[in-house]
């Protein structure tokens, strides 16, 4: 099954949307994101980009939105300090043997530090990092309703997709690319 990740979030009013690997809020933006959010009324944006010269851009896209985007210059990673990132023009991604020192955050301190309560949307798009970030997300306090994330990339395919079954959610492909991305989406908040 394929599914539009946009329409799922349409059903959601006032939506909160976090999205870690923003990169410069141009690249990967195929997918609508801003598009959908330029015709709301309300909702909260969480920007996440550790590597400093695709963070500058992203205040430079998202500004128009005003207060409602907020902008973090980290990676969420299992740890509060410092990780190395290979920075290869589009992709970037954590490598012990990266060519840049970027600042850490695990989950529960990104998610003090912005104060989220609820999350609607979580994009993930980390080069393979996504299923370590969703390892440390506490379904209990902030369980997105609706997760897309960059699969193609993550070594344990399967293991990804089962700790999100487990965890109460049905999976699909996202329609926009079923290649890169995938859809989950809680089945007890969201019907199709």
């Amino acid at each position: 099954m394929k599914i539009n990740y946009l329409d799922l979030i349409s059903k959601i009013n006032n939506p909160y949307i976090v999205q870690i690997g923003a990169h410069d809020g141009i690249l990967g933006e195929e997918y609508g994101l801003q598009e959908y959010i330029s015709k709301l009324e309300n909702f909260q944006l969480f920007l996440v980009e550790p590597i400093e010269k695709y963070f500058k851009n992203l205040y430079s896209v998202y500004s128009k939105f005003g207060d409602k985007v907020k902008y973090y210059n980290y990676a969420i990673t299992d740890n509060n300090g410092y990780t190395t990132m290979q920075d290869n023009g589009g992709m970037s991604h954590i490598s012990k043997n990266g060519n840049l020192s970027v600042i850490t955050k695990n989950w529960k301190s990104f998610v003090e530090e912005s104060c989220i309560q609820n999350i609607d949307l979580l994009l993930l798009d980390c080069e393979g990092y996504e299923y370590n970030i969703l390892k440390n997300v506490d379904f209990v306090k902030n369980r997105p309703k609706i997760i897309r994330y960059e699969y193609y990339w993550i070594d344990d395919k399967i293991g990804c997709d089962n700790f999100l079954t487990h965890h109460g959610y049905n999976i699909a492909f996202c329609e926009h690319d079923t290649v890169y991305n995938k859809i989950a989406y809680d089945k007890n908040s969201i019907t199709l």
